[in-house]
């Protein structure tokens, strides 16, 4: 099913809550978590929530990949479209 928000942030919340209670908040799997949960609320035109998820998405990768990464190149780019 198309269009089923709710669902959508309900399980991508469920799978962040469960990175942070196994102290996993850095893994790659968790970024991606908090990058799909902030494109799903831009999607949702929830700007306020979705901006704190860009940045610390972007702020998680500087910290552990430095600003010569890919990664943290494409948390720029994330971060830049959401602007």
């Amino acid at each position: 099913m198309l269009g089923e928000y709710s669902a959508a942030e309900s399980l991508n919340k469920e799978a962040i809550d469960i990175y942070e209670k196994l102290e996993d908040d850095v893994s790659p799997d968790y970024v991606t978590s908090l990058s799909n949960l902030a494109t799903l609320y831009r999607t949702m035109g929830n700007l306020n929530a979705a901006e704190p998820l860009y940045v610390k998405v972007k702020t998680i990768y500087e910290e552990k990949c430095g600003k010569e990464h890919l990664l943290y190149a494409r948390s720029c780019n994330g971060l830049g479209v959401f602007y």
